[in-house]
């Protein structure tokens, strides 16, 4: 039965969480001023963190004024936490729907592909050699693989083929 995204969370009683990661900075104020690795030698604890919370690890590639979210999602007593961008032209936070919608068509993408990177840079028009691509590969990978161990099985796949996306 084929069901809406709306539904598949209410029936599920999936809620979600969004913190904007530039709040992040006033909580860096408080931490200790230890070297960490960076480019071009060490950073400032507080500087690096900050670097890692104001863009999303799995993707670097997002326009000037973009959003950047760590987003928890929650299901009875479990929870998932996952980074969220949004481009410039989006103004509210993201919800469960715009979350679920996302992991859900980056999971069936890594299904579809049964796992195999080549498969799945084929179908996406990405270079097989292209390391960029081998790596959002392994991000929609991992996501996936946390999606079905949050959901469990028979949700991740009625998630994935029973529910349209938005």
């Amino acid at each position: 039965m084929v069901q809406t995204l709306k539904q598949f969370i209410s029936k599920n009683r999936i809620r979600a969480s969004a913190e904007m990661v530039d709040r992040h900075r006033r909580l860096l104020s408080s931490l200790p001023e230890h070297g960490c690795p960076g480019i071009h030698g060490l950073l400032s604890l507080s500087e690096w963190v900050l670097r890692w919370l104001a863009s999303n690890p799995n993707m670097n590639d997002m326009p000037a004024g973009s959003a950047h979210y760590k987003v928890v999602l929650r299901m009875g007593g479990k929870q998932m936490t996952v980074p969220f961008s949004m481009g410039p032209a989006h103004c509210k936070e993201p919800n469960a729907e715009d979350v679920l919608n996302c992991l859900a068509s980056d999971s069936s993408s890594v299904e579809n592909a049964r796992g195999d990177f080549e498969e799945w840079a084929s179908e996406y028009g990405y270079d097989t050699d292209s390391r960029k691509a081998e790596k959002l590969f392994r991000a929609c990978k991992k996501q996936a693989e946390s999606l079905k161990k949050f959901l469990g099985d028979e949700l991740y796949e009625s998630l994935l083929w029973e529910t349209e996306s938005l």
